[in-house]
């Protein structure tokens, strides 16, 4: 499933300059998708361990 999405994701590579931008993009959708509660961005701030 993991690969589906990045196929998917792939295309907005040139939207982004950075690569670390793009990697951050990658880490957030993915976040939204794979949350486990509903708050929002602080719940995968809170799945990554991030301060």
């Amino acid at each position: 499933m993991i690969s589906k999405i990045l196929e998917m994701l792939i295309p907005f590579r040139k939207l982004f300059s950075r690569e670390a931008s793009y990697v951050w993009f990658l880490v957030i959708i993915i976040g939204f998708l794979m949350r486990f509660d509903h708050y929002g961005i602080s719940s995968f701030i809170r799945w990554l361990h991030l301060p």
